[in-house]
């Protein structure tokens, strides 16, 4: 990895106010490669495994859930408890098929919420995240 790369990365992690370790480095250096994605933590570390990348699978979950925390990357939990995460920031929404395990994103726009019940008293709204399970026809 270049010095110019390695900088890049240590100020994303900065930037969102994690402190820039190696393994979060790696990690970052796995999923910032410009396009949006759905994986799961084993997904990333038998990844990261192919290219003889030394990390754990327990600081993967630990980096992954804390960049959840910052809002840098989503959780989207699905059926029997999976957890996928997606890279892509902007609101939208996703389907599941959870007999290939395939998360798809849904456009903003392609969903039309016309009624949202009022929050209970002292919060607000943050965010609406709608995933449509999916299964073959008949």
């Amino acid at each position: 990895m270049t010095t110019e790369t390695k900088n890049k990365f240590f100020s994303f992690l900065k930037k969102n106010g994690l402190k820039p370790t190696s393994q979060r480095n790696l990690v970052v250096k796995q999923l910032l490669n410009g396009k949006d994605r759905h994986f799961t933590a084993e997904d990333l570390y038998d990844e990261m495994k192919l290219k003889k990348t030394n990390i754990s699978l327990a600081t993967i979950y630990n980096t992954l859930h804390s960049f959840v925390e910052k809002k840098i990357l989503k959780l989207v939990s699905v059926k029997e408890g999976k957890a996928i995460f997606c890279t892509n920031m902007k609101n939208h929404y996703h389907f599941f098929n959870p007999k290939t395990g395939k998360l798809t994103d849904i456009p903003f726009q392609k969903i039309q919420i016309k009624k949202l019940p009022k929050p209970p008293k002292g919060t607000k709204i943050d965010n609406i995240e709608i995933t449509i399970n999916l299964n073959t026809k008949n």
